[in-house]
């Protein structure tokens, strides 16, 4: 075997590595006609390695440069070698960006920059689960209530991000009889009021 598929160094082994080799093969035919050489060139292509990139989540309106520095497993790998075979770093993208709808989005791996001498990569995508935003209500004229005073409880919402409009439903907050009453949250309104969720505290008592 000749390595780089010229006729240089001979090789003392049989070639294991991805590449190209020329082969020499001579055999003796009879004792007059001598020895036949003859020589043909083989190619050992790279091993395929699996590339699954990790599942993320984020919260609604979180930077997916939160998360860029994302995991990769790999699999396949052959002669008992690792992951120790490979050299440099996937560079992550997602088609979710900042303030994108709550749902699922995928993550890819650009492998450009990931050598290993004996393989190539297939990559898997990973998902990205963008998640709901949690609100914090603030109650509003629950205290120092008096008979038929005309108020109702309401609710303000904080921990919106984008500027976005959304308001809290409100029900059981319009009673003015004296005793104790309850008011509740009961959700949320506005254009982007899907990307929020209501969290602790959607009750009160005035």
């Amino acid at each position: 075997f000749y390595a780089s598929g010229t006729k240089g160094q001979e090789l003392s082994s049989e070639p294991k590595d991805a590449g190209n080799y020329i082969v020499k093969i001579s055999a003796t035919v009879d004792n007059n006609l001598g020895t036949e050489t003859t020589e043909k060139q083989v190619t050992i292509k790279k091993a395929t390695l699996t590339a699954t990139v990790e599942n993320k989540s984020l919260t609604y309106g979180e930077s997916f440069e939160t998360i860029k520095d994302n995991a990769i497993s790999y699999s396949g790998f052959v002669n008992q070698e690792t992951a120790s075979v490979i050299s440099g770093t996937p560079k992550y993208s997602s088609d979710y960006t900042t303030f994108g709808a709550v749902g699922e989005y995928t993550i890819d791996a650009d492998m450009n920059n990931v050598v290993a001498a004996n393989y190539g990569f297939k990559v898997v995508s990973g998902s990205l689960d963008v998640n709901p935003r949690e609100v914090t209500l603030t109650w509003n004229n629950y205290q120092n209530r008096t008979y038929e005073d005309g108020e109702s409880v309401t609710a303000t919402i904080s921990n919106l991000v984008n500027e976005d409009k959304v308001t809290v439903v409100v029900s059981g907050g319009d009673e003015t009889e004296v005793g104790i009453h309850t008011a509740t949250a009961t959700g949320l309104m506005g254009e982007k009021a899907a990307n929020y969720t209501l969290g602790t505290g959607t009750t009160q008592n005035y």
